[in-house]
């Protein structure tokens, strides 16, 4: 899916992300990695919408170092509607089992 395509109806605004590498859960020796395309994310309201590169990660969001809202993003899925009780700044952050993490700020 492309930039467009990750936002369909056009509103939102994009969630600058950035990448890191987390300790991965599993023991298996590391991979060689190739340089990564950064996924495309918005934010409209409370939905946020991504791309499928995304699929298979998880997405928190953190608030004083403490995760405050967790959601797996299953194969397909394209949006994900936040609870309307979040209010106020969130680190958000997609993260895989394999130590791949994708990390942002919002404003809720």
């Amino acid at each position: 899916m492309n930039a467009q395509n990750a936002n369909p109806n056009g509103n939102g605004e994009p969630i600058p992300l950035t990448w890191s590498e987390v300790p991965p859960i599993n023991t298996a020796p590391p991979r060689p990695k190739a340089p990564m395309l950064m996924p495309s994310v918005y934010i409209d309201s409370y939905t946020i919408y991504v791309d499928d590169r995304l699929a298979d990660y998880t997405l928190e969001l953190y608030q004083g170092g403490e995760v405050v809202y967790q959601h797996h993003i299953l194969n397909g899925e394209s949006s994900i509607d936040l609870p309307s009780t979040l209010s106020g700044e969130y680190v958000i952050r997609f993260v895989n089992d394999e130590g791949n993490a994708y990390v942002g700020v919002i404003t809720l």
